[in-house]
């Protein structure tokens, strides 16, 4: 179960576009689609994850990853306890 793994991977993705990317309605009805060029480009935002668990909450890290699972930085976390 989720709650008494000893890690888990939560990705969180916002809308990403290449410069130019454009979906057009033609008059048919069908959609035409222009790819666009590099850079990609992503929206900026933030996310809030709630887990409930028993296990003690000084125990949980949580780091921002690179693509390819590479740890690049720690991310501030904040637990509540709930009664």
């Amino acid at each position: 179960m989720l709650p008494d793994s000893s890690r888990m991977l939560l990705t969180y993705t916002t809308d990403v576009a290449a410069t130019g990317e454009q979906y057009v309605t033609l008059p048919s009805g069908l959609v035409d689609y222009h790819k666009g060029t590099l850079p990609t480009l992503a929206k900026e935002q933030t996310a809030q994850f709630t887990l409930a668990t028993k296990k003690p909450a000084g125990g949980y890290k949580a780091y921002k990853l690179a693509l390819n699972g590479t740890r690049l930085q720690g991310i501030k976390t904040k637990m509540a306890i709930f009664l």
